[in-house]
């Protein structure tokens, strides 16, 4: 088999971006996979604007799209 006959490639991931040698030439289509479990910790009265912005930032350091984030845990502690 040539890979001259593929028209296009499918990623199923939970990054933002996929580098190939075939991107150039071939159309790409992502799938973003909901497998990304937060766990976040943080002071009583925290800003949640904050806290966003700080995940946010994170998960792009990471290369992980925002889509791919399943659940957020936290723990409440007395």
């Amino acid at each position: 088999d040539s890979l001259e006959d593929i028209d296009g490639i499918v990623y199923v991931t939970n990054k933002i971006s996929c580098s190939s040698n075939f991107e150039v030439r071939l159309k790409a289509l992502n799938l973003i996979r909901k497998n990304i479990v937060l766990g976040i910790g943080c002071r009583k009265d925290y800003s949640p604007e904050k806290m966003k912005e700080i995940v946010l930032q994170k998960l792009f350091e990471y290369n992980i799209d925002f889509r791919a984030v399943k659940t957020i845990a936290s723990i409440e502690v007395k």
